[in-house]
């Protein structure tokens, strides 16, 4: 009875935890943003000290920004299973995995690989 005890306590512990702990909606979407962020601004090299075109780069990152919202609040969906949170987005009729939270931390999909799964490549 002991060694079941010892066993089914901690697990109960942590389904708990994981329970209180579960990422929201909220959560999903400012990951997934930071990650598209931080994919443009590889893309267009907006770091650079010396190029004259750095204003254009960052104007463009901040339309795309601003865009990459919209699309996820239109298109963002996010089932939560009591423990975790599976997040999908909706696009040309099929919904594709994107992202995954657990114990109050959310994990994405790489961005390239979303861009292969929404856009084919």
């Amino acid at each position: 009875m002991k060694r079941a005890l010892r066993i089914v306590v901690p697990l109960v512990l942590l389904v708990v935890l994981c329970a209180v702990t579960c990422p929201s909606t909220e959560k999903h979407s400012v990951k997934l943003k930071n990650e598209f962020n931080e994919h443009l601004n590889r893309e267009i090299d907006i770091n650079s000290k010396n190029d004259p075109d750095t204003e254009l780069k960052q104007f463009s990152a901040f339309l795309g920004s601003g865009m990459m919202t919209m699309f996820l609040e239109n298109n963002l969906t996010v089932k939560n299973y009591g423990v975790c949170s599976v997040g999908y987005i909706n696009f040309r009729g099929k919904s594709n995995k994107v992202s995954v939270g657990i114990l109050g931390t959310v994990f994405t999909v790489s961005f390239d690989d979303i861009q292969k799964q929404l856009f084919g490549f």
